[in-house]
């Protein structure tokens, strides 16, 4: 009689590409009524980089402190572009613990 027992191949492992990392100071957080918990990342004249990544996942992240995932927003304020980070995630602890 031919084996008829199912033969599992285990499948590779799913890797996802980091996200990007942007640096952020929690310190600054704010809530808006359309976003929720924010934080201000500043200018496009200060970070043009940023345009680029409007409406795409990130992490933002304080280094050996804390980091929460998120995307970033653009806002027209006084005739200027401002960039937000808007939190998706809760903030995560990432201290070096001895």
């Amino acid at each position: 009689m031919p084996d008829v027992t199912p033969k599992v191949t285990p499948e590779a492992p799913q890797t996802a590409a980091p996200l990007p990392e942007i640096f952020a100071d929690f310190a600054g957080m704010d809530r808006l009524p359309d976003l929720g918990t924010v934080l201000m990342l500043g200018t496009a004249k200060r970070h043009p980089e940023y345009a680029q990544l409007v409406g795409k996942p990130v992490v933002f992240r304080y280094p050996n402190e804390v980091e929460a995932d998120g995307y970033i927003v653009s806002r027209e304020q006084y005739g200027e572009t401002f960039f937000y980070g808007a939190l998706t995630s809760d903030i995560r602890d990432i201290s070096p613990h001895d």
